[in-house]
């Protein structure tokens, strides 16, 4: 699926939290929405993921104009939030039931693939355990199960190296965010992590106080800001006006 924005401002009272954005987001990639706090990046997520309605602009997913109401469009992509919302009693297996049935997952081999992931994530041994009673991680990671287990054409995932996940299950989504790629999928994730950015993705937008100051492979940009490794002093040089 590719998607695109045109000109998209979302505006929360007065504090305009994405300026006039416009790019295309290609398939087949792992996108690094790459910026520091405020920068706009779970705006970005969040309007892609039909969470909020942009304040004015156009979002296209393969040329066709996206609308909360166009189920259809939804069902094709999942969001997964910094910090997942659970049913209050739910245990991970329901959490994961009820995603499967809200995207009409049904293929043969099913349950032996629940199985398979949750012990991926080390999370087997929790499959009857109440989320509310999970540390952070352990939500997360049954989130991440969900995601896996849908398997739908676009991840938008926030995050995920700051949700408190064990490097275990950063190894695991690593890998399967770049064998979803490579099948054709695309995964887009917001991160303030330059070096992680750098090895995980193909494509790098930099946010900056709401708008969108460059896009590139993070060689790229690497090249732009003299090798340098944080948020921070990527974005000098691209305030200055070089690389654009």
């Amino acid at each position: 699926m590719e998607i695109r924005l045109e000109r998209v401002t979302k505006r929360f009272w007065r504090t305009t939290a994405l300026d006039e954005v416009s790019c295309t987001l290609p398939p087949g990639k792992v996108i690094a929405l790459l910026g520091a706090n405020g920068a706009g990046k779970t705006t970005f997520l969040s309007l892609l993921g039909g969470l909020l309605v942009p304040t004015q602009g156009t979002i296209y997913f393969d040329e066709e104009v996206f609308r909360r109401r166009r189920v259809d469009l939804r069902r094709r992509f999942y969001y997964l939030l910094d910090r997942p919302v659970h049913g209050s009693m739910e245990t991970v297996l329901e959490h994961l039931r009820t995603r499967i049935d809200v995207y009409g997952v049904n293929r043969q081999g099913l349950e032996d693939e629940v199985v398979d992931v949750l012990d991926a994530l080390s999370m087997l041994a929790h499959c009857d355990a109440g989320l509310q009673r999970l540390s952070r991680g352990q939500k997360y990671k049954a989130a991440l199960a969900a995601l896996f287990v849908v398997r739908p054409e676009v991840w938008l995932v926030d995050e995920p190296f700051a949700s408190g996940i064990d490097p275990p299950a950063i190894a695991e989504f690593r890998r399967r965010a770049r064998e979803h790629a490579e099948s054709g999928g695309t995964v887009i994730y917001t991160t303030q992590i330059v070096d992680l950015a750098a090895r995980l993705s193909d494509l790098v937008c930099v946010l900056d106080e709401g708008r969108l100051v460059a896009m590139d492979s993070m060689e790229g940009l690497e090249r732009v800001a003299r090798h340098t490794s944080s948020v921070q002093e990527i974005l000098v040089p691209l305030r200055d006006g070089e690389g654009r």
